[in-house]
């Protein structure tokens, strides 16, 4: 007999999933428009306006993975795919240290980018099956960490010159942007196919594992 506790935890993390997914497109579509207004705006002989696009870029990279980790924690509640300590740490993006009382407390986990979104790619794979077919030796990759570097030099920049968008830069932001959406639509697409027509067999065997537990 199915417990009803465990029937009523198993709706509520389905439940949290949807809503998650919810929350996720609309943040998607806000990100892509900021990058779209940037480019249809950019005027190309000015400096100012390659900076902001490398910048709307860069938040529609970053922001997606965080919300795409948000994602997977909550994937791995409904299907049951066991993390290890180390990928639900960087997941949640979880750091701590000790006080000088020797309490826990939790501190800020500042990750590298390309190292941040390459372990996201990775888990959208194991958890959801997405199909990237990402080139990591190849020249898409290569452009990703160019891009990255111009967008740590504008964040950061030491001197005037760092603040100058070559067209280079440019070239390899547009490739990064190019990857990053690809593997995105990816996502969306291997989430909806893993929830339709399957949801009754996700909550039943959500519900058997939580009876177990």
């Amino acid at each position: 007999m199915v417990s009803v506790n465990a029937e009523k935890r198993a709706l509520q993390i389905l439940k949290d999933f949807t809503r998650r997914m919810r929350e996720f497109k609309p943040l998607l579509d806000t990100l892509v428009g900021d990058v779209e207004l940037a480019h249809d705006k950019m005027d190309r002989s000015s400096q100012p306006d390659r900076r902001s696009y490398v910048r709307a870029v860069f938040a529609l990279i970053e922001g997606t993975t965080t919300a795409m980790k948000v994602l997977l924690l909550e994937t791995q509640k409904v299907t049951g795919i066991e993390l290890t300590a180390g990928e639900y740490a960087v997941l949640s993006e979880q750091a701590y240290s000790l006080s000088r009382s020797g309490a826990v407390k939790e501190r800020p986990w500042f990750l590298p980018i390309a190292h941040n979104v390459r372990f996201t790619f990775r888990m959208l794979e194991r958890l959801h099956g997405a199909q990237l077919e990402i080139d990591y030796r190849g020249g898409h990759w290569n452009s990703f960490h160019k891009a990255v570097a111009v967008r740590n030099r504008l964040m950061h920049p030491r001197c005037v010159v760092d603040c100058d968008v070559s067209d280079d830069d440019l070239a390899a932001v547009d490739v990064a942007l190019g990857l990053f959406e690809g593997a995105s639509i990816a996502f969306l697409k291997a989430v909806m196919s893993q929830l339709e027509g399957n949801s009754e067999g996700l909550l039943s065997g959500l519900v058997r594992r939580l009876e177990v537990q």
